[in-house]
């Protein structure tokens, strides 16, 4: 009986975590993480309750990686890390959580461990294709496509993609062809590759604290003298939460110019976050990809 109900007790913290990533994290739409929700912390007290002095490594694995699902749900990725960290060290060559560990990695912006990886899981056999959505994050942070471009073109016309997983990826894989001069129309502007990076990890930090789902942006270059990138971010919240996350990470952009030393940041680039719904008549929301129109950028 004590197997059959230690079973049960790890399929049920298991089902706790499908629960917490199907009504959290699986939407592509971005949404506010909201840190008061009754149901997390409801989720959260129910793992931790089933916490017992006979567990075994496995049970503890499901019980470290549902609580560190709960903290990504929350936005507190380096806890949900550190949690991940804990079931890992219980069984390291275990690749049946190192995938799900990936989004992780990627939430916390360690893009190059995140990357290198997603390639060694490829090479050796991986099947878990929707590691390449990770892979594009990865690759747009470094301006670098060529790893996405290689795995997916190996799965492309087989029938191995949900049809939304699919469609997805085949519009991120036609639009890098359009990356290959973003970094000269950076420099432009001065803005080098590792300023780009450095941004970049400042902003997709930000929004896997503050918002669910795709960072769906759209860049633009002015026309007039002044050399700066403008950002607008599309989100699903009203717009009275859009302008607080525009004045948020206003505030999170000067903070760390001051304790970098970074004031050039300051002036090279501008975001504004704006409600989807208020986009949505007239302009069509691009998902993480670059292209030009006359003359405005398309993130």
């Amino acid at each position: 009986m004590s197997t059959i109900n230690a079973q049960s007790k790890v399929q049920a913290i298991n089902d706790i975590k499908s629960q917490v990533i199907d009504k959290y994290l699986a939407n592509r739409d971005s949404g506010l993480v909201n840190l008061k929700d009754i149901s997390l912390r409801r989720f959260e007290t129910q793992v931790k309750n089933m916490k017992s002095s006979n567990f075994t490594a496995n049970d503890y694995i499901a019980y470290y990686i549902a609580l560190a699902i709960i903290s990504a749900a929350k936005g507190n990725m380096r806890e949900a890390e550190a949690l991940y960290s804990k079931a890992i060290n219980l069984k390291p060559s275990d690749p049946s959580y190192l995938a799900e560990y990936n989004n992780i990695l990627v939430g916390v912006c360690r893009f190059d461990d995140a990357q290198k990886f997603i390639e060694d899981y490829f090479e050796n056999g991986g099947r878990n294709y929707s590691l390449l959505l990770n892979l594009y994050i990865c690759s747009l942070r470094n301006l670098e496509f060529t790893s996405l471009r290689k795995y997916y073109e190996r799965i492309r016309h087989k029938d191995v993609l949900s049809k939304e997983t699919k469609q997805e990826l085949e519009s991120i894989y036609m639009g890098t062809e359009y990356w290959a001069g973003m970094i000269d129309d950076l420099a432009s502007i001065g803005i080098d590759k590792a300023t780009y990076s450095e941004f970049f990890d400042l902003l997709y930090g930000f929004h896997k604290r503050n918002l669910y789902g795709t960072l769906n942006i759209r860049c633009s270059m002015g026309d007039d003298d002044e050399e700066y990138l403008t950002i607008d971010i599309l989100v699903n919240t009203s717009l009275k939460e859009a302008v607080s996350l525009t004045n948020q990470f206003e505030r999170t952009l000067v903070d760390y110019a001051v304790e970098t030393g970074r004031d050039d940041i300051l002036s090279k680039f501008l975001v504004y976050y704006k409600s989807l719904d208020a986009e949505q008549e007239g302009d069509n929301p691009c998902t993480d990809t670059w292209l030009e129109e006359n003359e405005d950028m398309v993130l």
